[in-house]
């Protein structure tokens, strides 16, 4: 494949987790490419794919104003945590920025106290502002309570079997895994008017489940420091939420994919909210007009750090591949680890992948990035 000097690239990378973010691989792909391009054009379009960074992104692009406040944290602390919204009132809020698992100090402790309290602090600080559609962005978070906290939050009433309730963030005095079985009643907000005329999205990359063998517990819970003991409690607390939930609003959401997501935070947008979930990767390609910028460009070309298989499943890379073998563009993949399979390369022969393959690619990746981006270069060139 040769491009011609004046050629269009559509650079739509993600992350390299804990090395570059997205719009800093664009920077470097593009700068490597430049060397024999000095005449292209380069449309950068960093991406995310619904979890952490999905909010900065969209902030960046819309030019979206950024407010920070006082949150209490998943492990119950008091943080600053930040969301993005525009002059039109759509505002756009991580789980992670309150509710992240990289905030929490010691998560095996709080694998089952661990609250979203603080995600709904943010939603509710956005409306009082006048945000009257919210993005809520659901990868990485350290919970799995529900989505009970972001409800609670935002003036749900939750009634135990002796008649009272908290408006804590905790719950009280137990771990909110605990209190989930305890909850006979489910009270809507006392100010009807306060969520009435809000729209909810919630994004996200997965399709689990509430709650199951696939469910939010036992799929996510390890990961967010739970033993075999606290998934199994959260697992019961979780299905007797759904049953509470039935009974009080008649509303069946648990098993609708995605439900499981962020440890329950896409039931509760469903049960609680009346809102809608949306695929991730979808969802932010749409929001910066990707399918336009795509029949406008000669090649795309993207980055992450690992690229496999596996990635066909559903996240960035997986509607990139889709997307360009449609419109007959080439497809370029530029990953600190590959393990593509010839299976895969023969069924997308727009594909072509390149890792990094250097020895200091975790400790200068944007030198590295450069580095590939210019031999790729140096063989497109016509």
């Amino acid at each position: 494949m040769k491009l011609p000097p004046d050629c269009r690239f559509l650079l739509v990378p993600d992350s390299f987790k804990g090395t570059l973010d997205s719009m800093e691989v664009a920077e470097a792909i593009a700068n490597g490419l430049g060397e024999s391009f000095p005449d292209a054009h380069f449309d950068k379009c960093p991406m995310a794919d619904g979890g952490e960074g999905s909010s900065v992104i969209l902030g960046q692009i819309l030019g979206a104003r950024r407010y920070e406040l006082d949150v209490v944290s998943a492990d119950h602390r008091h943080i600053r945590g930040f969301y993005f919204m525009t002059d039109a009132g759509e505002a756009f809020v991580e789980i992670a920025a309150a509710s992240g698992l990289p905030s929490v100090r010691e998560p095996s402790l709080y694998a089952v106290r661990a609250t979203s309290f603080g995600t709904g602090q943010l939603i509710a600080d956005a409306i009082t502002r006048g945000a009257r559609k919210v993005h809520l962005f659901l990868g990485g978070s350290a919970t799995s309570d529900g989505g009970v906290g972001i409800a609670k939050a935002l003036g749900y009433r939750f009634v135990f079997e002796d008649g009272s309730f908290s408006s804590s963030p905790v719950m009280g005095d137990k771990y909110p895994g605990e209190q989930l079985s305890r909850i006979v009643n489910i009270l809507p907000p006392e100010d009807a008017k306060f969520l009435r005329d809000v729209e909810f999205v919630a994004v996200c990359d997965v399709e689990n489940p509430l709650y199951g063998v696939n469910g939010a517990a036992h799929i996510y819970g390890p990961q967010k420091g739970a033993n075999a003991a606290d998934v199994e409690l959260l697992d019961q607390g979780l299905a007797h939420l759904s049953t509470v939930v039935r009974k009080s609003f008649g509303k069946v959401c648990e098993d609708i994919p995605g439900a499981g997501a962020a440890g329950g935070a896409g039931y509760a947008t469903l049960a609680f909210l009346d809102g809608q979930l949306r695929k991730g990767a979808d969802f932010l390609l749409e929001a910066v007009d990707f399918d336009r910028k795509l029949l406008e460009a000669d090649c795309v070309i993207t980055g992450e750090g690992q690229i496999d298989d596996q990635s066909i499943g559903g996240k960035l890379f997986s509607a990139l591949l889709k997307r360009s073998a449609a419109a007959g563009k080439p497809l370029i993949v530029i990953a600190g680890v590959t393990a593509i399979s010839e299976e895969m390369l023969e069924a997308y022969p727009n594909l072509t992948v390149f890792g990094l393959g250097r020895t200091d690619c975790f400790s200068h990746p944007d030198r590295a990035l450069r580095f590939v981006a210019r031999n790729i270069g140096k063989l497109l060139v016509g």
